[in-house]
């Protein structure tokens, strides 16, 4: 696995972490420990973990991962809800060069977002705090022979690596207007 501090500080003080599996192929499901088999509630607080506890046992497990419960309900920290923008199928090979569909990260790089390749190495996650869904936005995925396209997840697991993207910021990126710009070029 990768170097989970490259994680933002933001997200590893909330205690929103679980497991899964880097051995299974697709769908990462979220666990309750990193030797579980079978899959965890991850819409149920009391499953959640620290960072600290989920990075220590899964740097001690093989094929270990861990991951970020996106939890709309979840108002308790001071900036808010955190969302993820997952980027699927970017990559034309592992941390390659991006695929002509996707709008430039310009807008990510300018507001300082920390961007981290997916544990394929083929698609991207970018935290942001703050999230709202435009209304007119619906996931985008471009054919169902390919694993590409966009998806904003605000009630959702996220898979973790911390294989941070070059030139990107170790900070969450807050919402707002740009974000709605952005995706309205990937829904083009």
């Amino acid at each position: 696995m990768s170097d989970f501090e490259n994680i933002p500080s933001e997200l590893r003080e909330r205690d929103q972490w679980l497991f899964w599996n880097g051995s299974n192929d697709t769908p990462r499901a979220p666990l309750d420990s990193p030797a579980a088999t079978y899959g965890c509630s991850w819409s149920d607080p009391d499953t959640w973990m620290s960072f600290d506890d989920v990075a220590e046992q899964a740097a001690a497990t093989p094929n270990a991962g861990i991951g970020f419960v996106n939890a709309a309900d979840n108002d308790d920290y001071a900036r808010g809800i955190i969302g993820s923008i997952d980027i699927d199928g970017v990559a034309e090979e592992a941390h390659g060069s991006p695929k002509d569909w996707l709008p430039s990260l310009q807008p990510f790089f300018d507001h300082d977002a920390y961007i981290e390749w997916s544990p394929s190495g083929e698609g991207l996650r970018i935290p942001i705090v703050g999230i709202e869904v435009p209304e007119w936005w619906s996931d985008q995925h471009f054919s169902d022979e390919e694993h590409e396209g966009v998806e904003v997840l605000t009630n959702k697991f996220s898979t973790y690596t911390g294989d941070q993207l070059r030139g990107s910021d170790a900070e969450v990126a807050e919402y707002g207007e740009w974000l709605d710009e952005w995706l309205r070029e990937v829904y083009k």
